[in-house]
């Protein structure tokens, strides 16, 4: 008898660990989840499965759309990066999401962004060190923003293109401090560390 027990406890903790995302998974539309019960904290690269949808989190910090279809459409892209931390919540709408674990390393001195949303901290799971950086695009355009969503103030317009509009910049300076989100609009963006400044 005890030894059935042991190996009903067993199924009972292996269960109650797959029930948490902390690898590819295919998220339900509609579904919201919960970092730290539903979804591990950390970084993912989203994607969608199955259709055009929102990706976002209850606080409207940010509001993704994703697809998985062929045309290129402004704003809408195949891929978001996400840096989860524990409550938050994040809500998937319209399509069925894969979350995939990003192992890219901390930028400490130079790493390349792409959309989406990137923590800057101190400490081992954020995406960025604090310091002051320079961003230059790549041969795109697009845009930037910390601690705030794109639309509206707070967002710097950049391009790689041969023409400039007369509000886009070749790169421009940001600092970023701890605790800062760095909200990117940009394909294949360098980011680069100047000086020792916090």
């Amino acid at each position: 008898m005890k030894r059935i027990q042991k190996i009903g406890l067993s199924c009972l903790t292996l269960l109650l660990g797959v029930g948490l995302i902390s690898g590819q998974v295919s998220a339900d539309q509609y579904r919201t989840y919960q970092v730290g019960k539903d979804l591990n904290p950390g970084k993912y690269t989203v994607t969608s499965k199955n259709g055009t949808g929102d990706l976002y989190n209850s606080t409207y910090d940010f509001d993704f759309v994703l697809t998985n279809g062929k045309r290129k459409v402004n704003g809408i892209h195949k891929s978001e990066h996400l840096n989860v931390q524990a409550e938050q919540q994040i809500i998937v709408n319209d399509f069925d999401a894969n979350f995939q674990p990003d192992n890219s390393p901390k930028i400490t001195q130079q790493g390349k962004v792409t959309y989406g949303e990137y923590r800057v901290g101190n400490d081992a799971g954020a995406d960025i060190q604090p310091g002051m950086y320079v961003i230059k695009p790549g041969k795109c355009a697009g845009e930037y923003a910390v601690n705030s969503s794109f639309i509206g103030r707070g967002a710097v317009n950049l391009s790689g293109l041969k023409k400039l509009q007369s509000d886009e910049h070749r790169q421009h300076r940001v600092q970023l401090k701890d605790g800062d989100h760095l909200y990117v609009d940009l394909q294949d963006a360098t980011l680069t560390r100047i000086g020792n400044n916090d």
